[in-house]
């Protein structure tokens, strides 16, 4: 994948082609990203509150938000993908994930890309999670990188821990550590594409035991992090 990192923007260009069908969480971690597609052949569609949200046309834009997750549905999709984002916050981001129409502005206009973005579907995996879960949610979000367990997480907003599993799981189809462990991931990829170093990488992210996140990053990205540098 053709992909610059530089002052805290990255861009990437890449084939998209994925032989096989499923539904999944994806997590996004403190970055926003619009990423443009275009499908030859195959179906990308979004779970959002149990609905399915299928795409208008075979090329679509979609808005992901700063620590939102989206329920994506696959049916070996063939294509094109390009995208790019930033950790910088822009003023006029959405809050939620959104699927819009990337014809509304130009690609090279941010501004337009983000009012187009804020007329499009709201495709949130959970838009009406529990407060329990929202609350753990957004100390993770907060904390990810340090020195982090599900049990004070539970403790923290009043709750057993199996409790906060059992609900978060339910609120969005993730548990509790292991959205932590995506949030880690989807910052590590950021940062060995920008030329980290593996071992700072692993320590920043919340990962002192270098095995620990070797083991962690193959099972997110099936790969290994040398291969993201």
């Amino acid at each position: 994948m053709p992909r610059t990192v530089q002052n805290g923007w990255f861009h990437f260009v890449d084939d998209l082609s994925i032989d096989g069908t499923g539904t999944s969480p994806f997590v996004i971690g403190r970055a926003w990203m619009i990423e443009f597609v275009e499908l030859s052949s195959g179906s990308m569609t979004f779970v959002s509150d149990d609905r399915e949200i299928v795409p208008e046309a075979a090329r679509f834009a979609i808005f992901y938000a700063p620590f939102s997750i989206i329920n994506l549905s696959i049916d070996h999709p063939m294509g094109k993908v390009e995208g790019f984002g930033s950790i910088d916050i822009h003023s006029d981001l959405p809050e939620t994930p959104m699927l819009f129409d990337p014809s509304m502005a130009d690609a090279d206009d941010l501004d337009g890309l983000l009012r187009s973005a804020r007329t499009g579907t709201p495709i949130p995996q959970n838009s009406r999670p529990s407060l329990t879960s929202l609350r753990a949610k957004r100390i993770i979000d907060d904390k990810y990188a340090g020195d982090l367990t599900i049990a004070e997480i539970a403790a923290n907003v009043g709750v057993s821990h199996e409790h906060l599993t059992r609900q978060f799981r339910k609120d969005f189809a993730l548990a509790p550590l292991e959205y932590l462990h995506r949030l880690r991931m989807a910052e590590a990829n950021f940062r060995l594409s920008d030329g980290s170093e593996i071992i700072d990488v692993s320590a920043d992210v919340g990962y002192n035991d270098l095995g620990r996140f070797y083991k962690q990053f193959r099972k997110t990205f099936s790969t290994t992090p040398g291969s993201c540098k």
